[in-house]
């Protein structure tokens, strides 16, 4: 019997296979008006979660990045005779020969309303020392130094995590650092005068070095980052939180992950990035202003970050190779939710071709307003699923909306075409695509691969089931 008997009565042809063919795939088109309103549901509650982490690191701290210590030298510029001018002054900038920073990072979560957000604290001490700034390197004269004016610069982001004093050994003598910064290098710091031992006239003594010891206790949410500002540079960090993310322009040399916690060891050189060991005002090497960029938070895929954040939120050019510890939150509700509704329209698009076929194996006519509720309701998944993800783990969520829609749209089958073996069938059907695009959601790196075979092999069998259709219905179907 050809197919297109199997849609009259009474002799009256009340519809064509064609055109129901055609109004569903309108339908299918129409879909995507209310998927692509789901995907802007969760970019809004993602939005809204880092809303929340913005809000709680305005209170606890921001993400810090440590830059530092750099030493400052004003010195006076001269006029074309060899004068000193007086009345403009600027800098000289040399960075450590060496510096090693250790510290313990102790992660708690702070919750507001339904959402958690990892903060830290953490104690760091910094060592290492410098070696006499040698200015016949910069072209400068030793009458032009204000060596009694130098200071010891340390940058920092966020100074609202500082929580307690950063105490300075300099070469034997104890001090403390203050607010503020004396020359543009940072964008904000902390500042120490030092001695140098040096007069006005002298010139650098060879050998001579400098050792200093800084003990930082500070605040922060997200992420901690170091720039490294020596010429050998190292890095050792342990923390509470068992998934890390150690991200920038260099990975750690070695890290050890634990149920419990992490530990990780980075190491540095100054050829390793594009950044000079000494410089001046002008010269186009600064560290701090000039050097910052929109693009040095090193956000990982799928991160959003919040509108209007200042560039100097997170640290500095990647050109100088900021590096350092990112706090993952394992399981990202919201990516894996939209990941999940890519393949809604996918999904909706099967389902009313398995409906279109059991409709027709049935000789049963199912109304397009009747496909429409089908599609709302596997719409109204996502939805499902994003309410109880915030709330339970997503595996869960996953379950209980999964097993709510194949209910639904089951018992909705068995009362459309009177057949419960007809309503198991479709209701297994959509098991099968919602288990393996649950699958998908796990295989990250294998998703685009078993998607696209599982498309292909779905496509094949449907046109093996068709291929013996007569759309025309001038044959009857042997």
């Amino acid at each position: 019997m050809p197919i297109s008997s199997y849609f009259k009565r009474d002799g009256v042809a009340r519809g064509s296979v064609t055109l129901k063919l055609i109004a569903i795939a309108v339908l299918v088109l129409i879909f995507l008006i209310p998927v692509s309103m789901v995907r802007g549901l969760i970019n809004e509650r993602q939005f809204r979660q880092q809303d929340v982490a913005r809000e709680v690191g305005n209170t606890w701290g921001a993400p810090q990045t440590l830059a530092g210590p750099i030493l400052v030298v004003p010195y006076h510029t001269l006029t074309t005779e060899g004068k000193r001018k007086e009345d403009e002054t600027k800098y000289a900038y040399f960075l450590p020969d060496k510096l090693g920073v250790s510290g313990t990072v102790a992660v708690e979560i702070r919750s507001r309303g339904i959402y958690d957000v990892p903060v830290y604290s953490a104690a760091l001490g910094a060592t290492g020392f410098f070696r006499a700034p040698d200015i016949k390197l910069l072209s400068l004269k030793p009458e032009q130094m204000r060596w009694d004016k130098a200071q010891l610069v340390v940058g920092l982001p966020d100074l609202r995590g500082v929580r307690e004093e950063i105490s300075l050994d300099w070469a034997g003598a104890k001090t403390t650092f203050a607010p503020g910064v004396l020359a543009p290098v940072v964008p904000t710091g902390v500042s120490a005068a030092v001695a140098l031992q040096l007069s006005e006239g002298a010139e650098a003594r060879q050998g001579v070095t400098y050792p200093f010891t800084i003990n930082l206790n500070t605040r922060g949410s997200e992420q901690l980052f170091f720039v490294p500002v020596g010429k050998e540079t190292s890095v050792a960090l342990n923390g509470n939180w068992p998934s890390p993310s150690f991200t920038g322009a260099f990975l750690p040399e070695s890290r050890a992950l634990r149920a419990d916690g992490f530990t990780a060891n980075w190491r540095v050189l100054d050829l390793n990035r594009d950044l000079s060991q000494q410089w001046v005002d002008g010269d186009g090497r600064q560290l701090g202003f000039a050097g910052m960029s929109e693009g040095a938070r090193f956000e990982p895929e799928g991160f959003m970050p919040f509108p209007g954040d200042p560039p100097t939120k997170a640290g500095f050019s990647s050109d100088h190779g900021v590096f350092g510890v990112r706090l993952f939150t394992p399981v990202d509700i919201y990516q894996k939710s939209l990941r999940s509704v890519k393949y809604g329209i996918s999904v909706i698009a099967l389902v009313f071709v398995v409906i279109f076929f059991v409709e027709f194996s049935a000789r049963k006519r199912v109304h397009p307003v009747q496909y429409v509720l089908i599609g709302l309701a596997l719409v109204i998944y996502y939805t499902l699923l994003l309410a109880f993800a915030e709330h339970l783990r997503f595996g869960w969520a996953y379950l209980i909306a999964s097993v709510a829609v194949i209910g639904l749209n089951t018992l909705f089958v068995r009362s459309a075409m009177e057949s419960g073996v007809r309503a198991l069938l479709t209701g297994g059907i959509l098991t099968m695509f919602y288990g393996f695009v649950y699958i998908l959601l796990q295989l990250e790196d294998y998703a685009l691969l078993l998607g696209s075979v599982a498309l292909f092999i779905t496509l094949a069998i449907i046109m093996y089931l068709s291929r013996k259709i007569d759309w025309y219905g001038t044959e009857r179907i042997t």
